[in-house]
């Protein structure tokens, strides 16, 4: 998003907008949070809707973040200024609320999806276990 608008960034204006059609999210946050992570999407935030270019922000149901673990727990809670993370569904990564949060985008929402294949990665068993364990019994991945 930062690509395509004209404003400038870190230095930098791209002006991507006049070289795309489409453009399609995978469970990023898109929603303001606090935090230093999130300035960037504040930052994004504050752009009109993209009119000339078409937008799908995509998310997922299916992970409830208070029996999915303590990254989905903490992840979603990162998404939401001092919420508790634990009464959000999402992919996993990203609340629901927030990985459709982009004005003038259709939605889509995949329900039973998560946001990474943590069995398929060095570690990811380790750091998402219970993430991984549903991949590994078939919990289809879009991220």
């Amino acid at each position: 998003r930062v690509y395509l608008s004209d404003r400038n960034y870190g230095g930098k204006a791209y002006g991507g907008r006049a070289l795309v059609h489409s453009l399609v999210t995978l469970g990023a946050p898109l929603a303001d949070s606090a935090g230093a992570a999130f300035r960037g999407v504040a930052w994004t935030n504050r752009e009109e809707p993209m009119e000339d270019v078409r937008c799908l922000a995509v998310g997922a149901t299916g992970t409830p973040g208070d029996s999915s673990g303590q990254l989905t727990q903490n992840a979603y809670s990162f998404c939401i200024d001092g919420g508790d993370g634990s009464v959000l569904d999402g992919d996993g990564i990203t609340p629901t609320f927030s990985s459709t949060a982009l004005p003038g985008a259709e939605t889509l929402v995949l329900d039973g999806v998560t946001h990474f294949p943590w069995a398929d990665v060095f570690g990811g068993p380790q750091f998402a276990p219970e993430l991984a364990e549903e991949y590994r019994n078939g919990k289809p991945w879009y991220g």
